[in-house]
């Protein structure tokens, strides 16, 4: 499972060019809508490689509720202090 989780990763970043101007041509937003769509196209890539290893980490160490432990956590809004 880590070998398909790796080539998980592998794909991310072999694609994430070509993801990144998806998400900032969906539309050609204008104003907030547009700086929204290209801050999360620079995040993206960034943000899905770990959590493919989490996504193994719960399956590795058979962490009970791991799942939704984790959909619940990567779901909650980053505050600033």
């Amino acid at each position: 499972m880590l070998i398909v989780h790796l080539f998980v990763v592998v794909i991310i970043l072999q694609c994430r060019r070509q993801v990144a101007e998806a998400i900032r041509r969906a539309g050609r937003p204008r104003g907030r809508s547009r700086r929204v769509r290209n801050r999360v196209a620079g995040l993206c890539t960034i943000l899905r490689s770990p959590w493919s290893s989490q996504l193994w980490a719960v399956w590795a160490l058979n962490i009970r509720n791991g799942y939704s432990l984790l959909l619940q956590y990567s779901s909650v809004p980053l505050r600033s202090c």
